[in-house]
């Protein structure tokens, strides 16, 4: 399906966000575990677990996200202005790349601006 697309009206619906960001973040974490694959063939410590390896979003990055779209408010609240803040170590910059590859696949024009040390 490639690029989904917003309802009459010009919002998608929070069933694609939720949809889109539920696949984002697997494709993040697939992406990134070459550790759990090492760590699935060596398989030399058995008191580690596995899923130790892979990375999954924060809860904080989560809600974040939800919250930026509206998806909080009992009517879809997408595209009204929110705001949220997150403390040191909360993952802004995988909310950022979050929020602008869910706002690309929806077909905005999206430019981001991250610094990270």
């Amino acid at each position: 399906h490639g690029i989904a697309h917003a309802a009459p009206g010009g919002a998608p619906d929070a069933a694609t966000v939720r949809r889109l960001l539920a696949h984002l973040f697997a494709f993040w974490t697939l992406d990134n575990s070459k550790q759990y694959a090492e760590a699935f063939a060596a398989r030399q410590n058995a008191t580690t677990s596995l899923m130790n390896y892979l990375l999954q979003p924060y809860s904080t990055q989560v809600v974040a996200i939800f919250r930026l779209f509206g998806l909080d408010t009992p009517k879809d609240g997408l595209y009204v202005h929110h705001l949220v803040q997150m403390g040191a170590g909360e993952g802004k910059s995988v909310t950022l790349a979050m929020t602008a590859a869910t706002l690309a696949l929806l077909g905005h024009h999206v430019d981001c601006v991250s610094y990270s040390s």
